[in-house]
């Protein structure tokens, strides 16, 4: 988080719901008056309980050339950097190796998308995620819409984890550049790098 930006809508509570016979016949149902915000700066904990009912978060890395360092943002850095070394958080709801091979392949293919976009303008979606009881009502594509238009039509990519999900990204623009296939215990899992162009650099 220290490097990227959490954004939310409103909550689920505000954000208007039809019923289901208004819904099936009308458009997806708008977000609320409250546009979609970035939070204030929050310790880790405090995002989490604050997420709780929000309609939709959205977790996006701006190019590094474009973030500004801040009081509130040295003060996470520097948070980071005593509680790396005092106290070391792991995570053991997960395997390490797959992890390993998700962060390298993250990494091939980002140095990949570099070679054909601007480094000063490529951004990062690491998720965008829709409360349970608001899903399949329009509100992920209300909250792709502003995404491409807070990073005013600049190159994004992104790790489509669901072959299902592939068609609702490409109707924004975006193209499978590439299919990663992760191996682990003779399990496969598979997941697609897509990118939205943009406007190209002259």
């Amino acid at each position: 988080m220290l490097n990227g930006k959490v954004l939310q809508t409103a909550s689920v509570g505000d954000i208007t719901v039809p019923k289901l016979a208004e819904q099936q016949k009308g458009p997806p149902i708008p977000v609320a008056e409250t546009e979609i915000q970035a939070l204030p700066a929050m310790g880790t904990g405090d995002v989490i309980n604050g997420l709780e009912d929000a309609g939709a978060v959205v977790f996006l890395f701006p190019p590094k050339f474009q973030l500004k360092w801040s009081i509130p943002r040295l003060w996470r850095a520097l948070k980071l950097f005593i509680l790396n070394n005092l106290k070391p958080a792991y995570d053991t709801g997960c395997k390490e190796s797959r992890v390993n091979q998700l962060l390298t392949a993250n990494k091939k293919c980002f140095k990949i998308l570099q070679t054909q976009y601007s480094r000063e303008k490529l951004w990062y979606l690491e998720v965008i995620a829709v409360h349970p009881s608001l899903q399949s009502r329009g509100i992920g594509g209300k909250v792709m819409c502003w995404i491409l238009e807070h990073i005013q039509d600049q190159p994004i990519y992104l790790e489509c984890t669901r072959r299902e999900n592939i068609g609702f990204y490409e109707s924004f623009g975006f193209e499978v550049v590439d299919e990663v296939e992760l191996v682990d215990d003779e399990q496969k899992l598979s997941y697609w790098v897509m990118v939205r162009p943009g406007k190209r650099d002259i």
